[in-house]
């Protein structure tokens, strides 16, 4: 493999500050047979005259996923390797050990492990909540590496031809989604995706922040519904947790207007029926819908027949006290299902490394998190609408 010539492209999406630790690590590396495009927008300042390497710079408004494709259209490797620029290679023989598992013909994509900077733990807030949140680790290994479900534009080294024989990655589903429908398409084409566990990363640049992580989830969120438009598929559920945020408005539309409460009520649970949205702690399809109905059959359950509650010294109608009940059922469905999807989440942070000590933390911003992928979900969904009818 050593005389295969392979493409590095660094992705400066964000601030260049870790530009040159990325680059100054790529041009240690003792793999020569290489080439090192730096893929930016024009307002980045790249290095312009460092031997071995280009910059192209993208006019006009680019994610990472939009800079990613044009490093791997300019590249000519027969392997492409993508990395951004916040993550700085570790060892002078990063990118062989990154290039030799294509040697396997089967493989497709490999992937980078990472590690944390020494004495910062091996993530941020932020950073562990959307790996916790992220595609599962657990898909079996073969020849020593690895299976993975998903593919990543941070640390990840292509078959030179994949892409451009299958398809780019679609920025147009967001970033999260253009990544998960790169990986559906890569896996239907037969290759596999495997991580090496010998070829590491760590990130030295990029800050998490609270801001971030709610940005990040409406991404996500945004990105569920294209997937559902495009392949059918509920990848995060977001759907859901735009129920749960609806829901939350019930009890204080009710304590206005009643028949409003009811109303709303009901189109959350019109909106869980027609979308048959699944119960995320459950392992089979269990729609949102049933599960609210099953909630509200238990509260009826426990409550006493005779019981009459004053409201203000007046007796509640039976009819009025079921109306009641049905609201209470649908917000503590979704909570249970919001309690459930936090706990999840907790579940995979204790995996991690060191993972104890922010599981409160990240515990508590996971709820904040599906619920702006909640608004995500509604924003991309009504984005896919507007598209199709434009069309």
């Amino acid at each position: 493999m050593q005389d295969k010539r392979v493409s590095v492209i660094v992705v400066v999406a964000g601030e260049a500050s870790s530009l040159s630790d990325c680059l100054g690590a790529l041009l240690e590396q003792e793999y020569e047979a290489k080439e090192i495009l730096i893929v930016c927008r024009p307002g980045i300042e790249a290095p312009r005259a460092v031997p071995g390497t280009r910059v192209i710079r993208v006019e006009g408004p680019a994610d990472r996923l939009q800079l990613a494709n044009v490093g791997l259209r300019a590249g000519k490797g027969e392997v492409k390797l993508v990395l951004s620029s916040e993550y700085v290679p570790l060892g002078k023989d990063w990118t062989r050990r990154m290039a030799e598992p294509f040697q396997d013909d089967e493989i497709g994509v490999v992937l980078s492990g990472e590690v944390a900077p020494a004495g910062s733990g091996p993530f941020g807030l932020v950073d562990r909540l959307l790996k916790a949140v992220g595609p599962s680790d657990g898909q079996g290994e073969r020849n020593g590496l690895p299976e993975r479900d998903y593919v990543t534009v941070r640390a990840a080294a292509y078959r030179g031809r994949l892409l451009s024989d299958i398809c780019y990655f679609n920025p147009s589903l967001g970033a999260p989604g253009g990544l998960v429908d790169g990986a559906l398409r890569i896996e239907g084409a037969g290759y596999r995706i495997v991580e090496n566990p010998a070829a590491l990363v760590v990130r030295v640049g990029g800050r998490s922040s609270l801001g971030r992580a709610l940005r990040e989830g409406i991404e996500y969120g945004r990105s569920d519904a294209m997937l559902e438009k495009e392949h059918g598929l509920h990848w995060l559920n977001c759907g859901v947790f735009a129920a749960a945020l609806a829901s939350f408005l019930l009890l204080p539309l009710a304590g206005l207007s009643l028949p409003a409460g009811v109303i709303l009520s009901g189109a959350i649970f019109v909106w869980g029926v027609l979308l048959s949205l699944r119960v995320p702690f459950t392992r089979w399809e269990f729609p949102a819908a049933a599960w609210n109905f099953v909630v509200f059959v238990v509260l009826i359950l426990l409550l006493r027949g005779d019981w009459r509650p004053d409201l203000f010294g007046r007796r509640i109608h039976p009819a009025m006290l079921r109306q009641w009940v049905w609201l209470v059922a649908i917000v503590s469905s979704y909570l249970l299902v919001l309690a459930g999807a936090a706990a999840g989440t907790a579940r995979r942070v204790l995996r991690q490394p060191g993972g104890l000590r922010y599981l409160l933390p990240v515990g508590a911003l996971s709820l904040g998190w599906w619920l702006s992928a909640g608004l995500g979900y509604v924003c991309g969904a009504v984005g896919a609408k507007r598209a199709k009818d434009e069309v």
